[in-house]
C-alpha cells in the first residue's frame, strides 16, 4: 500500500484485528518496509496482509512467489494478489 497507516487504520475501523506487525530490512541501499497481518472479523482463519509499497524490491519478491505458486498449482489457484493503493 502507498499509505501504510491509512490502510491499517481503515482495516481496524472495519473490524479487522491486527495479529502481526513487522519491519522487513531492506538491505544496504534499501529502506525498511512495514508489514502487518490482520484477521478478518467474519471469516475465522482468513487473513489480510498489507505491506508498504516501498522498497519496490519487496513487491518484486512477492510477485515471484505468486508466479511460482501459479506454476505449481495452475492459473486457477486461489491466490489473491492485490496491488491496491490506500
Amino acid at each position: 500500500v502507498s499509505d501504510f497507516e491509512l490502510e491499517a487504520n481503515r482495516l481496524i475501523a472495519s473490524g479487522f484485528t491486527e495479529i502481526l506487525s513487522a519491519e522487513i530490512a531492506g538491505g544496504a541501499e534499501q529502506s525498511n518496509a512495514r508489514l502487518a497481518n490482520f484477521e478478518s472479523p467474519g471469516l475465522s482463519g482468513t487473513y489480510y496482509e498489507i505491506m508498504e509499497a516501498s522498497p519496490s524490491h519487496l513487491l518484486q519478491s512477492y510477485q515471484r512467489v505468486i508466479d511460482a505458486g501459479k506454476a505449481q498449482i495452475g492459473n486457477n489457484a486461489s491466490l489473491i494478489w492485490s496491488e491496491g493503493q490506500a
